[in-house]
């Protein structure tokens, strides 16, 4: 189906995540599998302080998970419309 401006709708349904950043960063806590670097980084905001640093965990974490969220989105969109002028030539 092609848009008014010239662009695929279907070129623009990009996979969306199933669990939102802030969901995912606490599955990572509750499962033990966090990211290491993570992690360390937040032991050292919270000096140490295991309860401070799992929240730190969660807003360090979740700020990553939706940037490259975010920034594969754009990728996909931008190879999308791409694609669609490659076919409109």
């Amino acid at each position: 189906m092609k848009a008014e401006f010239g662009y695929s709708f279907d070129a623009m349904n990009a996979p969306m995540p199933e669990l939102d950043p802030l969901e995912r960063a606490l599955n990572e806590l509750r499962e033990g599998k966090v990211h290491v670097a993570t992690w360390e980084k937040a032991l050292s905001y919270s000096s140490g302080d295991k309860r401070q640093a799992k929240e730190e965990y969660l807003r360090l974490r979740s700020s990553e998970i939706q940037r490259s969220t975010t920034s594969a989105l754009v990728k996909h969109i931008k190879q999308a419309l791409a694609a669609d002028r490659k076919k409109m030539r």
